[in-house]
């Protein structure tokens, strides 16, 4: 017996089958996020939402349905692949949808639902998720944060989240909890100028909704001295900003402005910047500064003065030193001339002694 016709028989038999049978699957979507209804029914099939009146949106592969709610649905479909996409799916998405083929009837019923409402509140104002998305606190503040679902179903666990900005696009991770939490509560303390609070709702492991706040830090100025050449700057980081400015040098002020021309008149300048905003002012910036340029008369005498006695030192000191040196030369010198005279005299000496007794023998002998 030939093995293909076998197995086309049984396929033959496979599809009979199959097209007496209704296949029936349920899934819960959530709102707002997309869906595939998969149908492996090759390219040419029909897909009927059922309701009060069937409404078919597709057939044979190609838009029936006039109804501008049904732009956001579109057909993937190749050989052997007939499925029905969703985009952004509704409340009203929510239904049951048929796909037709010559071999094959399936049934898709979904069910579109809102994610949980999570509300957050902090010091104990509420913050409802989409109404608000900012909360004004200032750095220092200690905040009490509280992730709350609205909702009653036990499986729904709640997590915080604190980054360190409000533009931090993070993947969400699910805090570790024991069983269900439907609340969860922390303390925050504000270190940092940016921020943000983030709830997240999970179920069953799967991120269903997420709540966020971004933290609107307000602090009082923060200001820096930037001093080049003779001009002052007062440079200040405030939220909200600066409204007024002071700055003094030795105790005389100038408002209103950030930078000053300075005037040097004595050796030492006491420079400070005051700042002030809508919710306090800072500690003044102080600095003590030295001007290179300046000419003490007081510090120019005492130089000169200085200068005189370490030159008059050092003329006595060479000119004993000189006086030394002279005498200790001539001491050497008479020393060498007392030696060569004592050495000069010996020889002599001694010539006249052997003459002379030279002299007395000869003498001798002629007698």
């Amino acid at each position: 017996m030939d093995f293909s016709k076998t197995l086309w028989v049984f396929q033959c038999l496979y599809l009979i089958q199959v097209a007496s049978l209704e296949t029936k699957t349920t899934r819960h979507i959530q709102a707002g996020s997309n869906v595939r209804l998969n149908c492996i029914a090759g390219e040419n099939c029909t897909w009927i939402k059922e309701g009060g009146t069937n409404t078919t949106i597709f057939r044979n592969g190609e838009r029936i349905s006039p109804d501008p709610e049904y732009g956001r649905f579109y057909l993937h479909n190749d050989a052997t692949n007939c499925s029905l996409g969703i985009n952004s799916a509704s409340i009203d998405d929510s239904g049951t949808y048929i796909c037709k083929s010559d071999q094959l009837t399936l049934t898709h019923a979904i069910k579109v639902e809102e994610p949980p409402q999570l509300i957050i509140y902090v010091n104990d104002q509420k913050f409802i998720n989409k109404n608000v998305w900012h909360v004004y606190v200032k750095l220092g503040d200690e905040l009490k944060v509280t992730c709350v679902a609205n909702v009653s179903d036990a499986n729904i666990v709640t997590c915080l989240e604190f980054p360190l900005s409000h533009s931090s696009h993070a993947d969400h991770v699910m805090c570790e909890s024991n069983g269900t939490r439907l609340s969860t509560t922390e303390t925050l303390q504000v270190n940092h100028k940016d921020g943000a609070i983030i709830c997240t709702g999970w179920e069953n492991d799967r991120l269903v909704n997420t709540h966020k706040l971004a933290l609107h830090v307000q602090y009082i100025p923060e200001c820096q001295i930037h001093l080049i050449k003779d001009v002052i700057d007062c440079v200040c980081e405030a939220n909200p900003p600066t409204q007024y400015y002071l700055v003094k040098v030795n105790g005389e002020g100038k408002s209103n402005t950030t930078s000053y021309q300075l005037t040097v008149t004595s050796s030492t300048v006491n420079i400070s910047c005051t700042a002030v905003n809508s919710i306090g002012v800072n500690s003044p910036q102080e600095i003590l500064y030295k001007p290179p340029e300046f000419d003490d008369p007081y510090a120019t005498v005492f130089w000169i003065i200085t200068c005189i006695i370490v030159i008059s030192v050092t003329i006595v000191i060479l000119t004993q030193a000189v006086v030394i040196c002279r005498k200790e030369s001539e001491r050497n010198t008479d020393k060498e001339l007392r030696r060569n005279t004592e050495f000069n005299r010996k020889p002599y000496s001694s010539r006249d002694d052997s003459q002379t007794v030279l002299l007395t023998d000869s003498s001798e002998d002629r007698l």
